[in-house]
């Protein structure tokens, strides 16, 4: 399945992650509003070497807004699982980029790659992040812990 397929919607490309992504993977991480959910627990820090991640770019100008990954999780209860992750950058935020990047992420996932349903965990306070995985066509499938759900998409 790795690396992921290049794709393109209608306001963005999302494109393999190399090494020369690195400063601006790195720079979303120095935003205390982008790490608030996330702090404290075990996330991804991509650096441009990860096969699962793409890079979110502008189609008009190619500005990088941030990155969508894909993780397979093999098969579990005879169902091939996978997760969707995301992080984009404050000035894109409410502009519907995630769900636009999800769904062309989530669509390739279940339509060509071979995936029979995809999960992504959210903080129970990131009403925004929750927001971008329901318009993305994920499901509220109940709670991972006391401030963590999971959302389902098949």
């Amino acid at each position: 399945m790795y690396p992921l397929p290049q794709l393109t919607t209608a306001r963005l490309t999302l494109i393999p992650v190399t090494p020369a992504d690195e400063a601006e993977l790195a720079g979303l991480e120095t935003d205390p509003e982008v790490m608030r959910h996330l702090a404290g627990g075990d996330y991804l820090k991509p650096r441009g070497t990860e096969p699962e991640v793409l890079a979110a770019r502008l189609r008009t100008d190619g500005a990088f807004i941030g990155w969508f990954a894909l993780f397979d999780d093999g098969v579990v209860k005879g169902l091939r699982q996978g997760e969707l992750g995301y992080r984009l950058h404050r000035a894109f935020w409410g502009q519907g980029l995630g769900s636009e990047g999800a769904r062309a992420l989530a669509d390739q996932a279940l339509t060509w790659l071979g995936f029979d349903l995809l999960r992504a965990e959210v903080a129970t306070a990131n009403t925004g992040s929750r927001r971008v995985l329901e318009k993305a066509g994920f499901a509220l499938a109940g709670p991972v812990c006391q401030d963590e759900l999971a959302y389902e998409r098949r």
